[in-house]
């Protein structure tokens, strides 16, 4: 047994550690703030935080309760504090005062008498953000349908008819008076922009040409020095269910079973990167409601281009076309078996599962310094057959597709820069493609990703990605990678059958890339 004095200086030990415990200052993560409904890193925007914007804080040992937590902004002229709308151990929402004094200033968290290091940030008079419905500040947005006196949510089947009045809700609006607000590229009529009970309203009548689809993309500028970010609106004319593009049919399928396979040839025009890779790859799963699926699904109507950013820590997201649908798609995977089998008429070529995982196959038919498969004949105008053999959810398939046919981009891929347009243009694709352009960026110094997604209209030889949509890229230094990609995509893919599946195609595809910046990058990693 202890002594008396012993217990005594145990249970005063417990209560000095307790109190050191409870006494640990609170930490604002690095790109840990964002406008609430944006979720654009600071570091893209220089740290520009609105008046009256609601912002989410991310970080750790927040507490539980408002009554725990206070949030400060200071700066020259003084110190303000911020309204705790929400509070969870490693979440913050705080509203910005609506008359912060502008200028730079830094924030900090306050658990008790414990404050968090400042955050630096520079309080600007409007930045606004469109909220999304999946709150990571792109996709479907929080917007209604307006008629008469009622609202309906917009969805993909609820499109708004042409000319229609809609509502869109934000944060960020700060003294801005007459945003602008743009629809697939194209103004929209403004009729009202305030502060609501929920959250920055703008109201505005949709353009009668406004592109038609199920993610037609809307962005407000003039509200800000920077565009918002960029969410979706279903369109239709007449209304009713959104019409999904025949070449890129997912808005219709959330929930089913599904099958793609992918055959690929990507010219590649830069130092260090093989000039040619050929790759065939498949996928079988089962896909989630729309609101889980990552923004490649979401592809705009020919003519539109869209975007988004967000914080990131991790590797370079690869563009193979698989690779770019899979990530963060969160779908449930399905047996297909171990292999899958590609035959020109004279040449078989295995496509294993891809490192074993179940419902995902990949095969790279070229090899690593960029020559093509020496006797398997991929391009036009060879048939392929592709074949599986199935597996305990997906029963056996066989089909018939062309191989990719080429085509050149005569414009400099390479020049796109941060704020400014990049006017691309191609050879002629024939009748049965269309050209699908997307870009990629990851930069290190922000702590950042994001993307742009394009479609030109079905017989163009080019597209113009506008300045707005590039807003948010960073600028090109040894910190940052960046990958643009114009790729020809069939009008009519080909469909194909097996047991177990709801729907299922597979296209054939030449695509053109580069990487742009300092830092050369390769459009895929290699195993």
């Amino acid at each position: 047994m202890f002594p008396r004095c012993g217990i005594k200086l145990a249970q005063a030990c417990l209560l000095c550690w307790a109190a050191l415990a409870w006494a640990e200052a609170p930490e604002i993560a690095s790109n840990g703030i964002v406008n609430a409904a944006a979720n654009a890193p600071l570091g893209l925007i220089d740290g520009a935080i609105a008046r009256g914007a609601a912002l989410t804080i991310r970080g750790e040992l927040f507490g539980e309760s408002p009554s725990d937590v206070s949030v400060k902004l200071s700066g020259k002229v003084g110190e303000k504090s911020l309204q705790i709308l929400s509070v969870d151990n490693s979440t913050l929402t705080v509203r910005v005062p609506r008359d912060a004094p502008l200028g730079p200033a830094s924030l900090s968290v306050a658990v008790g008498r414990e404050r968090s290091a400042p955050y630096p940030v520079k309080v600007v008079a409007a930045q606004f953000g469109i909220y999304a419905i999946n709150s990571k500040g792109w996709g479907p947005g929080r917007i209604q349908n307006l008629l008469g006196q009622g609202r309906q949510p917009n969805g993909v089947s609820n499109a708004a008819n042409l000319g229609q009045t809609l509502r869109l809700l934000g944060t960020g609006l700060g003294d801005a008076k007459t945003p602008a607000v743009f629809v697939g590229g194209r103004a929209a009529k403004l009729l009202t922009a305030r502060a609501s009970p929920d959250g920055d309203e703008i109201i505005f009548q949709l353009p009668e040409d406004a592109p038609q689809g199920c993610f037609v993309p809307v962005q407000v500028r003039s509200a800000g020095s920077l565009p918002s970010n960029t969410v979706t609106v279903s369109i239709r004319k007449g209304g009713g269910a959104c019409l999904e593009a025949q070449y890129f049919p997912f808005a219709g399928w959330p929930m089913s079973t599904f099958g793609i396979v992918t055959i690929t040839r990507t010219a590649q025009d830069q130092s260090g990167v093989p000039p040619i890779a050929d790759e065939m790859a498949g996928w079988f799963g089962r896909l989630p409601a729309l609101d889980r699926l990552n923004p490649y699904f979401l592809l705009p109507p020919p003519g539109a281009c869209t975007s988004e950013a967000e914080p990131w820590k991790g590797e370079f997201v690869p563009a193979t076309l698989i690779s770019l649908l899979a990530s963060r798609a969160g779908t449930q995977a399905l047996r297909a078996g171990n292999e899958l089998d590609v035959d020109d008429g004279k040449t078989v070529r295995k496509v294993p599962s891809y490192r074993g995982a179940q419902g995902v196959f990949e095969r790279e038919l070229s090899d690593l310094f960029g020559r093509p498969d020496r006797l398997l004949n991929l391009l036009s105008p060879t048939i392929l057959h592709v074949s599986g053999k199935g597996g305990p959810d997906v029963g056996r398939f066989r089909f018939a597709i062309e191989g990719p046919q080429p085509f050149e981009v005569h414009s400099a891929m390479e020049t796109l820069r941060r704020g400014h347009a990049l006017r691309l243009e191609w050879t002629s694709l024939g009748s049965g493609r269309i050209a699908i352009v997307f870009a990629n960026f990851v930069d290190d110094a922000t702590g950042s990703r994001g993307m742009c997604y394009c479609v030109a209209k079905p017989g163009a030889d080019g597209l113009t990605i506008p300045a707005s949509t590039l807003a948010y890229f960073p600028e090109a230094t040894s910190s940052t990678r960046v990958a643009l990609t114009v790729a020809a995509w069939p009008l009519r893919p080909v469909t194909f059958q097996a047991s177990g599946l709801d729907h299922a195609f597979a296209v054939s595809v030449f695509m053109q890339h580069a990487a742009v910046g300092p830092r050369p990058s390769s459009f895929r990693e290699r195993n």
